[in-house]
């Protein structure tokens, strides 16, 4: 496999972790791979199904169902994501039950792909929500507020309770009427591009709750993204 140009060395727990967690939401392949006199041999293709941050292990879930079983030593992985992908090589593999436990590593090297910047906002923050509009049959209308994870100029994903998955599905229309606690004078439009589940684990409970992406119909002012409290300071420039 070639070496990957422009990786940026990520070493702050924090920040692999929300990598490590968006790459489990979005459900990209996991490829991996280990030397072999000088020469790399793919042994599985995974996807990251389970990230437990109380005891510092994800797990990664073989697409073809089975593990080569020559998965030993210093194995590299390369998660490679739709809008970023990861490399980073691990040790003290555990093969359990059809998944590979491994731990989280202290740093990885990480190339960005996404030409439209992604806002990682904090997590449990009551400022950081919107307000979801949608419309039904005989024009009936309801509200949803919900958590923003993540937004751009071009798209939001936004966290969804179990029971409230039944009113979405990929291709619905909505209106969002109020970004961070402020009204808006004129709705955003969008579509629902996929929803998928998302397991983790608070205080040692294991839950699952849904993500939600939205792509808006026309690209939304910089101006709206600093209404929320960032993970971290970001340059509001869109090309990376």
């Amino acid at each position: 496999m070639a070496i990957l140009p422009n990786l940026r060395v990520v070493n702050t727990q924090e920040e692999i972790l929300l990598i490590l967690s968006k790459i489990q939401m979005n459900q990209s392949h996991v490829v991996i791979w280990q030397k072999e006199n000088e020469q790399n041999r793919k042994l599985n293709t995974a996807t990251l199904s389970l990230i437990n941050k109380s005891i510092g292990f994800f797990h990664l879930r073989s697409i073809s169902g089975d593990w080569n079983p020559g998965v030993n030593g210093d194995i590299a992985l390369y998660f490679k994501g739709d809008e970023e992908s990861i490399l980073f090589k691990v040790k003290n593999l555990i093969v359990k039950k059809g998944e590979l436990i491994v731990p989280i590593p202290n740093e990885v090297r990480l190339l960005e792909k996404r030409n439209r910047e992604r806002l990682q906002l904090k997590q449990k923050e009551s400022r950081n929500t919107l307000i979801i509009q949608k419309v039904f049959e005989n024009d009936n209308r309801r509200q949803f507020c919900v958590p923003v994870i993540d937004i751009s100029i071009t798209g939001v994903a936004v966290a969804l309770n179990k029971s409230e998955t039944k009113y979405f599905y990929e291709g619905d229309a909505i209106y969002i009427t109020k970004l961070a606690g402020t009204r808006l004078t004129n709705y955003i439009s969008g579509k629902v591009v996929y929803l998928k589940p998302v397991e983790y684990y608070d205080s040692h409970f294991k839950l699952k709750n849904f993500r939600v992406g939205i792509q808006f119909d026309t690209f939304i002012s910089k101006e709206y993204l600093n209404f929320f409290n960032f993970q971290k300071s970001e340059n509001l420039d869109p090309h990376i």
